[in-house]
């Protein structure tokens, strides 16, 4: 895993490491990679860790089908100081479980977690994804993504309708920026609530909303 001759063959093989600060991980342009890693290390504010690309091509792609593994996360973060940029994520599911701890406060192709701090989420796509981030990590910058949704709505269990819509990002805690982001066509119409979705939602109930700069993002065709 440390060179391009060497390099490992699954994505996964980066949970089973213990990641050092200044440390890389890069996956290879022209990657296709299914199911989810958990990045657990930190880094510091001078030698953050980093998850980017290297290699000719188009950007590695990542994706998780299922909802019950690791609420179709595809990275979920409990570190602090990591970098996620140039990556592009799809097509991440609605939750079976319309429980808001368990299930809906998770969901994300990226899930920034409580307790996450100082992480940058930049220059990424996200195509499709029913939430593409979930942040409830204080001082966290997502900057420079380009997110275009899906129209399925957030949840979809047995015996419930839809219900709420898609979501850009749901913003968890305050102490966040989010800038020069482009979000569009998050919204459905097969909800409980009708034409429902959002480019970002700040809910939480249980951390403060304090401290929030959302500002020079452009949003189009969503709820």
């Amino acid at each position: 895993g440390l060179s391009e001759s060497t390099a490992w063959k699954s994505h996964t093989m980066v949970s089973t490491i213990v990641l050092q600060p200044g440390d890389t991980v890069a996956f290879k342009k022209g990657s296709q990679f299914t199911g989810p890693i958990q990045i657990a290390q930190s880094g510091n504010e001078d030698h953050p860790i980093v998850f980017a690309s290297y290699g000719e091509g188009e950007r590695p792609r990542f994706t998780n089908p299922n909802d019950l593994d690791m609420n179709g996360n595809c990275f979920r973060i409990s570190g602090s100081w990591i970098v996620v940029e140039g990556l592009y994520f799809h097509d991440t599911p609605p939750t079976q479980n319309v429980n808001r701890l368990n299930s809906i406060f998770r969901l994300g192709a990226i899930f920034n977690m409580s307790g996450a701090n100082h992480n940058t989420i930049r220059n990424n796509v996200f195509m499709k994804c029913t939430k593409a981030i979930q942040s409830t990590g204080e001082y966290t910058l997502i900057t420079h993504n380009y997110l275009d949704g899906p129209n399925h709505a957030l949840w979809n269990g047995p015996g419930s309708g839809g219900g709420w819509g898609p979501m850009g990002m749901q913003l968890g805690i305050g102490n966040q920026e989010v800038c020069y982001n482009t979000i569009k066509n998050y919204l459905t119409t097969d909800s409980d609530y009708g034409s429902d979705g959002g480019a970002i939602e700040l809910d939480d109930g249980r951390y403060h909303k304090d401290y929030f700069y959302i500002h020079h993002n452009y949003t189009e065709g969503n709820a």
